[in-house]
């Protein structure tokens, strides 16, 4: 079972001073989402956690420049797009497996 989870979570209320003709919300429109996959081998290993992205771009997946980055590497992170959203598929599972895994430091 999959299920995509907001990367900014937003709830469904705000505050303001009880009758205020104007009140400002932010981020309620926010859709971007990801599935991570987290898999284990038949022997009970742990495999490197992978990402699924909508888009179709490298824009579309985390950035090289983003906090942590070197250790999510380190970790063999794996980062890939979906099928038409954010959904793992057997072809996102297949290309993440073909690609070479780093090394840890």
């Amino acid at each position: 079972d999959q299920a995509g989870f907001c990367l900014l979570p937003t709830g469904r209320k705000t505050w303001a001073e009880r009758g205020a003709s104007q009140v400002t919300v932010h981020g309620h429109e926010e859709k971007r989402q990801m599935t991570m996959v987290v898999a284990s081998s038949c022997n009970g290993d742990m495999l490197p956690f992978q990402t699924v992205w909508g888009g179709s771009t490298s824009e579309s997946l985390p950035s090289p420049l983003a906090e942590k980055w070197e250790e999510a590497q380190a970790l063999g992170f794996k980062h890939t797009h979906g099928d038409t959203r954010h959904w793992s598929s057997r072809d996102s599972t297949k290309e993440v497996s073909n690609s070479e895994s780093p090394t840890a430091a």
